[in-house]
């Protein structure tokens, strides 16, 4: 799953390098009208970064600039956690996105990937 996103992401980067930002732990760039990935699907926005769910929670409220309600996510776990937890449900608000995992994933959090597309 994380080389199909990162294929993606490439072959997006390389179509359409219209405005991007980046910092440590997340980015985000916009890819112009009709940028279309079959299906009839069109994506206007594309966010995408990293962030942790902290020992001892259940959940993580991202601030994810610009994202809307109408966006859909995609969030994998990018390690093996201490406590064997799992994501639960990606849920998208407006400059928000909240990962909740099954429990607390112990001493070594939980390291997340996501990408969300409008």
């Amino acid at each position: 799953m994380k080389k199909s996103i990162v294929m993606f992401l490439m072959l997006v980067l390389a179509l359409s390098p219209v405005a991007f930002a980046a910092s440590d732990t997340e980015a985000s760039f916009e890819v112009g009208q009709n940028f279309s990935v079959g299906g009839g699907s069109v994506i206007d926005e594309l966010y995408f970064g990293t962030d942790t769910v902290a020992s001892g929670q259940t959940s993580k409220a991202v601030t994810v600039t610009g994202l809307g309600t109408s966006a859909r996510c995609v969030v994998t776990g990018a390690e093996d956690p201490t406590n064997d937890v799992y994501i639960l449900e990606a849920a998208e608000t407006a400059n928000t996105l909240t990962v909740k995992v099954s429990g607390d994933p112990g001493a070594s959090n939980l390291d997340f990937n996501y990408i969300c597309m409008e």
